[in-house]
């Protein structure tokens, strides 16, 4: 639970745990470990509007409004403390599941393997992301357990 406003006590906390977690990290750098992972909808429109030429003077001529509907795409995105990892742009209006979900892992793994070898020989990565049904599934556990 994360409180829409913080306290003055909400806040010292968090600063006090901020604190206590990059010391922590200077004497065992555990944030080299994390893989965070996310999706987000992007909504976008492609707007392709046609020239018109008209005399100077006169009005232009009226066109009328594109249609209101969104599109809109997912982005899948793994990022460490360095930078992205590993991103995935999915088909307009296709939603994340537990099988593209596993599919991502996979290219997760290759792109560890290329960019950051020395973390992928460490075993000792930690995964982080929220609990949404496609990360929760039994498929999506059993790949994770599967590639350590």
């Amino acid at each position: 639970w994360v409180p829409h406003e913080l306290s003055e006590k909400n806040l010292n906390d968090r600063i006090i745990i901020c604190t206590s977690l990059l010391a922590h990290n200077k004497i065992e750098p555990f944030l080299d470990r994390i893989i965070t992972g996310y999706e987000k909808w992007i909504t976008y429109e492609n707007i392709i509007r046609k020239r018109a030429f008209y005399e100077p003077g006169k009005p232009a001529p009226s066109t009328s409004k594109p249609k209101l509907s969104l599109n809109k795409r997912m982005l899948c995105i793994w990022w460490n403390i360095r930078r992205p990892m590993h991103f995935e742009l999915l088909k307009p209006n296709e939603r994340l599941n537990s099988e593209r979900h596993c599919q991502q892992f996979d290219k997760l793994k290759t792109a560890l393997q290329e960019k950051r070898p020395a973390m992928f020989n460490r075993k000792d990565i930690v995964l982080l992301h929220d609990n949404a049904r496609p990360h929760a599934a039994l498929g999506t556990r059993q790949k994770a357990a599967e590639l350590g």
